[in-house]
């Protein structure tokens, strides 16, 4: 019978990270542990702890020196996990060390837009408080209101908007936040959005209103 392999002691700390286990996270860093180490998929310990709302390992693991802007082979960085999960708390300590707010991923992508398609209203006013810009386009040129257009999520819309963010950009289909809604059937996102200032006679790239774009669900 074959005896399994134990872990090498840098990725048991990213485990340890995940579980949350501070005691574990202390015993690894004195024993060695690299406390950047980066996974097969280029995870650090601190990704792992703030993807899995691990307030105690967060504040354990910069205490030992984590890099809280380390990207994995994505371009993901802790402050997305942490955003992306709705973790505030996570989120709080990140950005108190210093992380950045408006940091992107391969794709573009944003904490903030990862917080506005989840629904976490209270990460999306943490992170715009903090200086997260919120009309930045990703690749495919959403927003983070956009991003919540998608999500459904108009609590979401509500609180971008009362912050600053534009209804009226649009993405590369030259859609705006609108007519995506209409067209994805989302009424109480319509609703926001036009309360906010959303441009109701916008016509996309093909000529058609939102009101248009609604019609063609019927």
């Amino acid at each position: 019978m074959r005896t399994r392999k134990a872990l090498p002691v840098s990725q048991r700390l990213v485990n340890a990270a995940y579980k949350g286990d501070v005691g574990q996270i202390q015993q690894l860093v004195k024993a060695g542990a690299r406390v950047n180490h980066q996974d097969q998929r280029g995870r650090t310990a601190l990704m792992a702890a703030a993807e899995s709302g691990r307030e105690s390992a967060v504040a354990s693991l910069l205490s030992a020196g984590a890099d809280v802007d380390a990207t994995d082979k994505t371009g993901w960085t802790a402050v997305m996990g942490a955003a992306g999960e709705g973790h505030t708390g996570c989120l709080q300590l990140l950005l108190g060390a210093g992380a950045s707010v408006n940091g992107i991923n391969k794709s573009g992508r944003t904490a903030l837009m990862g917080a506005a398609f989840g629904g976490h209203v209270a990460a999306v006013r943490l992170l715009v408080d903090s200086g997260a810009k919120p009309d930045m386009q990703d690749h495919d040129g959403w927003t983070a209101l956009r991003w919540a257009c998608k999500g459904n999520k108009p609590r979401v819309v509500q609180s971008l908007l009362n912050r600053g963010a534009r209804p009226d950009i649009p993405d590369s289909d030259g859609w705006e936040p609108l007519t995506a809604a209409a067209l994805e059937g989302h009424l109480h996102v319509v609703r926001a959005l036009i309360a906010g200032g959303a441009r109701v006679n916008a016509r996309d790239s093909d000529g058609n209103t939102a009101l248009m774009t609604s019609a063609f669900k019927v």
